[in-house]
């Protein structure tokens, strides 16, 4: 998500405990309106389904959703 326009991001100070360990998933936020205004790695993901595209299949990509950023 970091790769988006209005996402803010910043190493976790203390992680959260998964099985006995702390698991260090860095914080993510909004900061601003979500958008693409360069080159993003899901881009070059699409151009590589998109090549298996036939009259019988669509290719079609998903990014995460903002809401995510409220759980």
């Amino acid at each position: 998500m970091w790769g988006f326009d209005g996402v803010g991001n910043t190493p976790t100070k203390t992680g959260l405990p998964f099985h006995g360990e702390d698991a260090m998933a860095d914080d993510t936020y909004l900061v601003g309106k979500v958008g693409i205004k360069g080159e993003h790695p899901f881009v070059e993901h699409f151009k590589f389904v998109k090549q298996f595209e036939d009259e019988n299949t669509i290719a079609k990509q998903t990014i995460p959703s903002p809401a995510q950023f409220l759980a």
